[in-house]
């Protein structure tokens, strides 16, 4: 409520709750677009709600314990959303460990290959173009725990543009349904990459690996040979020095 751009819809998507979460939501219905509270069948379903209401142009989803690190992210990420077009702009994200330390994660400023089917996107810091979900369809609710993943797969492979956006946008809540189910959450990643990923584009990931790791043992090689080179240089230095000092 407190974020300084106002240009923004407020949709809030609660699955039911048996606690005072429906009471708090029409309390405060003034400063919401709208607001549902009936079972569900997952988070994604939820989400898939909150995107059929939706009208605006760029999408985020924030679940229940996450929230903007300050007033002005959604100021600030509008700024730099105007500078260059994108289809999807990702931010950075503020972890509290348990010894109550917070932690910037930070994202790559580009998205590979290599990345996406590796790694992921923190689906809080990210601004989904709406007409995204008309053309690629909504979240896959089949998937529990990454179907934000699966998303962000599609699009990569279907061409879609990704932007960096260098700032902190969110207070991550490790509590969330991804974090505390992580190996659920990389079993559904793996099982992602061999459904929805093309042979050939698995093949391609091979020979970007094999290459890296070409360049890497080249790199190895070429620095052993410049520090031998160096220290060669090092003793006839010193011997010449050595040599002047007995004259």
């Amino acid at each position: 409520f407190q974020q300084s751009y106002k240009n923004y819809e407020y949709i809030v998507i609660d699955g039911g709750s048996t606690d005072n979460s429906r009471q708090l939501l029409s309390n405060h219905a003034a400063n919401l677009t709208c607001w549902i509270s009936e079972p569900d069948d997952g988070v994604y379903h939820a989400m898939n709600k909150g995107i059929a209401l939706a009208r605006g142009t760029y999408l985020m989803f924030l679940n229940s314990g996450d929230y903007l690190i300050n007033e002005a992210v959604l100021q600030d990420a509008a700024a730099a959303m105007r500078q260059a077009e994108a289809d999807v702009y990702y931010g950075d994200i503020i972890i509290e460990k348990e010894a109550g330390t917070p932690v910037s994660k930070k994202h790559p400023q580009q998205i590979s290959l290599q990345y996406i089917l590796n790694q992921t996107i923190n689906h809080q810091a990210s601004f989904i173009r709406r007409q995204l979900f008309t053309e690629l369809g909504n979240y896959n609710t089949g998937y529990r725990f990454a179907a934000d993943h699966a998303f962000y797969v599609k699009a990569f492979l279907a061409g879609k543009t990704f932007m960096y956006l260098d700032m902190d946008m969110v207070h991550y809540e490790l509590t969330g349904i991804s974090s505390q189910n992580a190996h659920a959450y990389y079993a559904e990643m793996m099982d992602i990459r061999e459904a929805m990923v093309p042979p050939y584009v698995k093949e391609l990931q091979q020979q970007i690996l094999s290459q890296q790791a070409v360049m890497q043992q080249r790199i190895v090689r070429s620095a052993l040979g410049v520090n031998k080179w160096y220290q060669r240089c090092r003793k006839l230095l010193k011997k010449n020095k050595n040599s002047r000092t007995d004259k």
